[in-house]
Order: C-alpha cells, then structure tokens, then sequence
C-alpha cells in the first residue's frame, strides 16, 4: 500500500477524493477511484457517481496524474435512475420517514428552477457558452448545494439525474474527444454492441468479444404503494430533465432513441419495479 500523504490539492494519495472524506471509515475512502499514473499499464474502472456530482475537483486531480485518460458515463435515463436510487435507498430512509418517491423529487424542483435560472434564460436566447458556464456554476457551486436545497431533494434523486454539466465538466477538463457515454437501456439491448462502441472510442483491443450482459446489483428492495411513484409525477419529472436532457444529447452528439430514452408507459405505476 502506497504510504499516504497529501499532494498540493489536499487530497489523500489512494483515491481522488474530496477533505470531507478524511474523517470516514477506510472502506468508505477506498471505494472512491484509485490514485494512479499516466503511464500506468492497466485499465481502471470506476462505478462511482460521486466523483462526477460532488464538485470539479476528482475530474481535475484525475487529469493531472493521467492526462490521456479516457472518461466513459454509464448513464440511465434520468427519472428510472431517481426512481432505482429511491429504492435502494429506501429502507435507511424513505420508508422510516415516510417519504414517497414523489415528495422526494417535485419538492424541489422549484428550488433548482432558480438555482439554474440563468442557465436557461441563456439557452433560450441561443447563447450555449454562456449557459453552460452558468449551469456548471450553479452545479457546483454553494447555492445549489446548501443544506437547505439538500434537505428539499434527499440523497441528490434529481441532482444525481442532471447529467449535463457532469459531463460537460468532465469534456472541460480532459478533452471533448476523450469523454463518451453508454446508457443502461443500450446495454440492455445490446450489450456486445455498446462493448464494441466503448471499446473502440477508447483505443482498446477491438479483437475482444463481448457477452451478452447480465443484470447485477438489482436493488431488490420493494416500495409500499403509497410511497412509489405517480403518472403525473413522472411526466412533470421527464419534462423538467427534458432541456438539460437536450443539450446532453448535443453533447455527446446522440440522440433520446439512441440512448433509448423514449418515455415508457409504464403498466402501473403504484407498482414500485422497473421494467426488467
């Protein structure tokens, strides 16, 4: 184990992480990514949406150690992803405080309207630089993060789900052309295929066979039906991420159907499971 030490950002050698963490358990500061070099022979994975939510700094203290590296968002369409993070989170806390799905996420939209007021009022005018400069600032800056707006939207369901400005910091800070994403709902129809996509974006061995995917980590927790989500609230939802979710797809140059976003009509939705 590398001896641990601080480098110039006050970070801690063995994993690009933010001074809150100091104070935590080792198992919760390992999960984070792992220090490495730029020259390092090896592949490292990370399935960690913190270090894309929390704030600028693991993008850029990443970026210093390896500057060729490539960066690949595993992203869900944004109101199934709130929902399966609802549930997996319910038992610690939904459900003891009696919270449905839809209290958790419309409470505070209207407090991220201002929040990211300005950022739409540039991309209405058609002044992009200017709007996702705006954005990512409200993003990681302190107004959209105090604890109050924190309170409003427990455990980040709808901040977690705004991918935009993750993305665009991440295509800031190591290049347009080193930052892609894969959908769930792509790896669902066709796992080999998006392996193939990744695979090729990032130099790898385009020789690899890729299996079909296999559905791991399932949250399997079941939602009381008065907790679970609504029709009415799912709608509002999608139409809210709807704008953000545009310039994503501009972004990453792809579209809704391609990411297979497409709004489902769910058979019930007092039934708490997604679509398998």
């Amino acid at each position: 184990m590398a001896e641990a030490r601080r480098d110039n950002f006050g970070s801690c050698i063995g994993a690009y992480i933010n001074a809150v963490y100091y104070r935590q358990s080792l198992a919760r500061r390992a999960s984070r990514f792992p220090w490495f070099r730029d020259d390092e022979p090896f592949v490292a994975l990370d399935a960690t949406v913190t270090y894309a939510s929390e704030s600028r700094l693991p993008a850029m203290r990443a970026a210093l150690d390896a500057p060729r590296a490539f960066v690949v968002f595993a992203l869900r369409e944004p109101v199934a992803r709130a929902f399966s993070d609802f549930r997996f989170c319910y038992r610690p806390y939904f459900f003891s405080q009696d919270i449905g799905f839809d209290a958790a996420t419309l409470g505070a939209l209207d407090a991220y309207d201002a929040c990211y007021g300005a950022a739409r009022a540039f991309y209405a005018a058609n002044r992009t630089a200017a709007a996702d400069a705006a954005g990512a600032d409200a993003y990681y800056g302190l107004a959209c993060q105090d604890l109050k707006l924190r309170r409003r939207d427990p455990f980040g369901l709808v901040r977690k789900s705004l991918y935009v400005y993750q993305v665009l910091h991440y295509r800031a800070v190591h290049g347009a052309e080193r930052v892609t994403a894969v959908s769930a709902e792509q790896l669902k129809r066709d796992a080999p295929g998006a392996g193939r996509a990744v695979a090729a974006h990032v130099g790898l061995c385009a020789s690899f066979s890729f299996g079909a995917g296999q559905r791991v980590h399932a949250t399997r927790a079941r939602v009381a039906p008065r907790h679970a989500w609504s029709r009415a609230g799912y709608r509002r939802l999608r139409a809210w991420f709807e704008p953000y979710n545009r310039r994503l797809y501009a972004a990453l140059r792809t579209t809704e159907s391609s990411l297979g976003w497409e709004e489902v009509d769910y058979p019930s939705f007092r039934d708490d499971r997604l679509p398998t």
